[in-house]
């Protein structure tokens, strides 16, 4: 009966066929450094890559919303209150998030990942589609620290310049947050555009998500091979041993 992969009369039947004298010996040392290397090899962790996606605003309803949508295993969720409604708008083919009045305060809308978990705000793109005037402009938000990440536009980067992402222009433009710490780990992202007569608007929202530190670690098979190689070299030692005697 044939003993599947990893059964523990495996690697001693493996060994046995070699037989014994010197070229035995040598055999088995042959064996024991190659399970060894193997093992080595294979048991160097796994790296899970992130998976990165730019929310396909354009399957989402145009105009506005009043309750969550769903857009690519993330909810976008309106803040309702002492703020704007939120809305979608087509900008020549370009789909984005605006706010459909002229509240201070803007259209906060809330980004999470269905389900719940963390992610990464890559980048985005921003505009001032009718035009900038220097009214209002856009604001990026840690929402559940309640920390600005980002602000555009001459009233907003005057009252936060430490993140002041610059001016606003009539065409998108990228903001790449990569490498910035402050935008990674994220569970709630407030996207806040103001329309103030400009219809600030924010596209292209791009982030990533999946990676962890945890999945730095040998496959349940590299671990095996690994306990071969261990193996082999206890019984080369023991072996010898006999061969001593």
């Amino acid at each position: 009966m044939t003993r599947p992969f990893g059964s523990g009369a495996m690697f001693p039947a493996i060994l046995g066929s070699f037989g014994g004298g010197r070229r035995g010996d040598r055999s088995w040392r042959w064996a024991a450094k190659l399970t060894t290397t193997i093992a080595l090899v294979l048991a160097v962790p796994i790296v899970a890559r992130a998976t990165t996606i730019t929310l396909n605003l354009s399957s989402l309803p145009t105009g506005t919303f009043t309750s969550a949508l769903s857009v690519d295993g993330f909810t976008l969720t309106p803040n309702l209150g002492p703020s704007s409604i939120p809305t979608i708008v087509d900008v020549g083919g370009v789909y984005a998030l605006e706010s459909s009045g002229d509240v201070e305060l803007g259209s906060d809308t809330l980004l999470t990942m269905n389900g719940g978990g963390t992610f990464t705000l890559d980048s985005i793109e921003v505009a001032a589609v009718n035009g900038y005037t220097g009214n209002f402009g856009i604001l990026v938000a840690n929402a559940e620290a309640g920390t600005i990440l980002a602000a555009y536009g001459d009233l907003y980067c005057s009252l936060f310049p430490a993140v002041c992402g610059g001016p606003l222009t009539s065409t998108f433009t990228t903001e790449s947050y990569a490498g910035q710490a402050a935008f990674s780990g994220l569970t709630s992202l407030d996207l806040d555009p103001i329309n103030g007569g400009d219809q600030d608007a924010i596209t292209a929202i791009t982030v990533s998500f999946g990676a962890s530190d945890n999945t730095n670690m040998p496959e349940p098979a590299s671990l095996s091979v690994l306990a071969m190689g261990a193996a082999a070299i206890t019984a080369l030692r023991r072996r010898r041993a006999r061969l001593v005697r």
